[in-house]
């Protein structure tokens, strides 16, 4: 998704997050932002008779424009201010070094390399993959077996599919 749509869906809070792959952060700020308009819009229709519901409805407001504020720079920040390349190149080194401890034989550094790597991006698929075959190695069958099957979650190609349902089902 390109930083301009992303930019311009921001109108709506946490629509932008959503483009982004922050799903959660995304969807948080856009329920929050409807809350606040409908209460807005109760508070200016529903209820006009009632004494204090333009004070409420003034509340919901100001909500309302401090989410699409709060929305808007962490957005900004998030696309302008991160540097994507250097977080893509230290999960990348990370990845690579898991893989060489792997290849030694040392499997608990290797394990520990791979989480480090997964902290950056939680949705690796390759990084999950090779934990989960480490762990199940290391006799943590039952954690290894679980990031196995989020590996397969992850994937949008279906890359270890095979290899993945190969290991569930005889073990690794």
């Amino acid at each position: 998704m390109s930083k301009t749509a992303a930019l311009i869906a921001t109108f709506f809070p946490g629509l932008g997050h959503i483009l982004r792959g922050r799903n959660v952060k995304g969807l948080t700020l856009a329920l929050c932002f409807t809350i606040a308009l409908c209460g807005l819009l109760g508070g200016k229709f529903l209820y006009a008779d009632l004494r204090n519901m333009n004070t409420f409805a003034l509340l919901c407001l100001i909500a309302m424009l401090i989410l699409w504020v709060l929305a808007f720079v962490d957005i900004i920040k998030s696309m302008y201010f991160v540097d994507e390349a250097a977080i893509q190149a230290e999960k990348d080194r990370l990845y690579r070094q898991g893989m060489q401890y792997a290849l030694k034989g040392d499997l608990r550094s290797a394990a520990n390399a791979l989480e480090s790597s997964l902290k950056l991006d939680k949705y690796d698929e390759d990084a999950l993959f090779q934990l989960g075959i480490t762990l199940v190695r290391l006799g943590d069958t039952s954690r290894g077996r679980k990031i196995l099957k989020s590996s397969l979650e992850a994937s949008d190609e279906e890359k270890w599919r095979w290899e993945v349902m190969r290991g569930l089902t005889k073990g690794v």
